[in-house]
């Protein structure tokens, strides 16, 4: 660091641009918000942040710099405090010229020096999130209040994974968990992580884990399953391993707030201490703006200043509510939620009813599976409805032909036999598309309308020219509506008729379809 460098950051205060006019001040400034009797891990992050502000500088600015610290530590109650502080000074803030890696720094938010209004703030931060996601219905809600719940983290008992996921790439994943990573406090972010490193990292700086690429690590690594598992309660937050060349049991804390991004679902088990939010790649009609961090940086530094204000303000009371819970929600999405619940009710205005709506609509979400095949599928499936130019096809249909194609793996798709209708259907319910009772001339038949792909293909594949031919699907096509009901027939097992059971689901499809006539599916001519 060259001297004006070091100059212009000494004249730099925490609120990016004020002139100080005690540079010695400004480099101390790291242990400013250490309390009396601070945690030891509190105290070694705020040194080596001490450190690292003093590299470059001369030995008289080193040692000036060095007596004031020592006067905070020993204002604090270090015991100690000249061991500690030339331990961090020597070595610049790293063990030894040998260590691998780089610290681990934190930029905890300073809080907004006025009270702050939850309402507005939530608002405010859904509208900064939309900016730049894509969002389902309800998910930027939940995004929102799931930042407040990370900044007032002391106050639960149970910590919901933030859940972000989707069927393929591209869908904005990364980029929601970055802008996340700009909201809460003490954020750590991984794209890989092992056991070892999280329960270690969380002891030892209980920070916001932000974890991303989740599907290339942790499908089978059940010992990371298992701690992220037990980190949902606070109670049972904890690891015990062996340490020292004793071998001595040490207990190792994992309680913290934590946020994952991956293709695909996540195990059984932490989808269920999940709030999901499933992504979709944008469709050609969904405009977002380009996310550039430089420009919307102290945007997102003030919005999170104003969420550390508001959870320290708001402490108490989130621990003593006891939000009113949807009946429709299940124990384990009930405890995800309360605390959500807790901190709109807080919050008040709109939000009471908003975060309701989010969590009746998101808790039994079920995200898409990524599959290698899933595209490749939806391709063969819309080239098979065009082609045979109809607007339903059976599922037995379906399969055969799949199972004729050329260079595709459906003709051996489990242990060298073609793909069958249930795995079929098991391939397309993480899109939430099941096979349905159709009619396909005279009878009834287990399969697909093409109404039901209409999303997933103007998402997932590209997009193409209408020919002439698609152009022409209905062309000289007759509308097909199924026979009239002349009298109502009594189910055997319900009791009830027809006329009775408006549920019913199994006899004959309602929506009209379209034909080529003279094929096996014409019936009747209107």
């Amino acid at each position: 660091m060259n001297p004006a460098e070091l100059e212009r950051q000494l004249r730099s205060d925490s609120h990016g641009g004020a002139e100080s006019d005690d540079p010695i001040a400004a480099l101390v400034s790291p242990l400013d918000d250490l309390p009396e009797n601070a945690p030891l891990a509190k105290i070694e992050a705020a040194l080596r942040n001490l450190a690292v502000k003093l590299d470059g500088s001369d030995s008289l600015r080193r040692s000036t710099v060095r007596e004031a610290a020592l006067r905070k530590l020993e204002k604090i109650g270090i015991s100690a405090p000249a061991r500690l502080l030339d331990a961090a000074l020597e070595s610049g803030g790293l063990e030894t010229s040998q260590q691998q890696g780089r610290p681990v720094l934190f930029d905890d938010p300073e809080p907004w020096l006025h009270p702050v209004d939850g309402a507005g703030l939530l608002d405010d931060l859904v509208s900064a999130l939309k900016r730049f996601v894509v969002f389902p219905s309800h998910a930027t809600e939940a995004v929102a209040l799931w930042v407040l719940h990370a900044h007032a983290l002391e106050a639960f008992s149970i910590s919901p994974i933030l859940a972000i996921t989707s069927a393929t790439k591209r869908s904005g994943k990364t980029l929601l968990l970055e802008l996340v990573s700009l909201l809460v406090p003490r954020r750590l972010f991984a794209s890989n992580i092992s056991p070892a490193a999280l329960f270690r990292a969380v002891e030892k700086f209980t920070p916001v884990l932000l974890i991303d690429e989740a599907d290339t690590f942790l499908r089978d690594n059940d010992e990371l399953r298992g701690i992220l598992n037990a980190s949902h309660r606070k109670a049972s937050a904890f690891v015990v391993r062996t340490v020292g060349d004793e071998h001595d049991p040490a207990i190792f804390a994992t309680w913290c707030a934590k946020a994952i991004a991956l293709i695909g679902r996540l195990p059984g088990t932490l989808e269920d201490r999940s709030v999901l939010i499933s992504l979709k790649r944008k469709s050609p009609g969904e405009q977002v703006e380009k996310f550039e961090i430089d420009r919307v940086a102290s945007e997102f530094a003030t919005l999170k200043r104003r969420a550390a204000r508001w959870a320290a303000d708001n402490l108490d009371a989130l621990r003593k509510a006891d939000p009113e819970i949807p009946s429709a929600l299940n124990d384990r999405a009930s405890d995800n939620w309360r605390r959500l619940l807790a901190v709109a009710d807080l919050a008040g205005q709109e939000w009471p009813a908003l975060a309701r709506k989010a969590c009746v609509a998101l808790a039994g979400e079920v995200d898409e599976a990524e599959n290698s095949a899933l595209i490749q599928l939806l391709n063969d499936l819309r080239e098979l409805f065009e082609t045979r130019k109809v607007d339903r096809l059976a599922s037995s249909d379906i399969a055969g032909a799949l199972g004729a194609m050329e260079e595709r793996p459906w003709s051996e798709w489990r242990r060298g036999k073609p793909l069958t209708q249930r795995q079929l259907a098991k391939l397309l319910a993480p899109l939430r598309i099941g096979p349905r009772t159709i009619r396909i001339g005279d009878g009834t038949s287990k399969g697909y309308l093409l109404e039901q792909f209409t999303d997933p293909f103007s998402r997932y594949l590209p997009l193409r020219s209408v020919t002439p031919s698609q152009a022409a699907l209905g062309a000289g096509l007759r509308v097909i509506h199924d026979p009239p009901q002349k009298a109502a027939v009594t189910d055997r097992k319900t009791g009830l008729s027809t006329e009775e059971r408006k549920d019913v689901t199994d006899v004959t499809d309602q929506n009209p379809s379209l034909f080529p006539e003279g094929s096996k599916a014409w019936t009747q001519e209107v």
